[in-house]
């Protein structure tokens, strides 16, 4: 069954307590927060950056009865499971506008890290510039930032 996002919104509200928390930047904070969560009792908690996979994992092992789902990661355990969302849609775009508006042929792409969300934006990018202009080149640079 699919929702409308304000329906669901309002069952939410009225089924479940949703703590919200900051990205902290290092993984011992993390791993610590999470952990802060599943002793707080909360049976089901979503973690939904890339840094935290592995404090997430960490935690998982430590509480078998409460369910974790970690958006973007690739890691997962029999109570841990990865999701991710549609980021290639917009990469897709970017490819058909690069294809369309380069001169030279060639085109540059600046990448964070090889995962399989920023590996599955390039796969997304070129074959939607190589479509519109299949002489075009892509040169991938890895900046290993965010």
């Amino acid at each position: 069954m699919r929702w409308p996002a304000r329906k669901l919104k309002s069952i939410l509200a009225t089924r479940s307590k949703q703590p919200l928390l900051k990205m902290c930047r290092k993984a011992l904070i993390r791993q610590r927060v999470v952990r802060e969560l599943a002793q707080q009792g909360n049976k089901v908690i979503f973690t939904t950056s890339f840094g935290y996979m592995d404090p997430t994992l960490k935690v998982a092992q430590e509480f078998p009865d409460v369910k974790f789902v970690h958006l973007t990661g690739y890691k997962r355990s029999n109570n841990m499971a990865t999701g991710n969302i549609r980021f290639y849609e917009g990469r897709y775009v970017q490819g058909v506008v690069a294809g369309k508006m380069t001169k030279s042929n060639k085109i540059g792409y600046l990448a964070s890290f090889p995962i399989p969300e920023v590996i599955q934006g390039i796969n997304a990018f070129a074959l939607r510039h190589a479509s519109v202009n299949p002489d075009a080149t892509i040169s991938v640079i890895w900046v290993n930032s965010w």
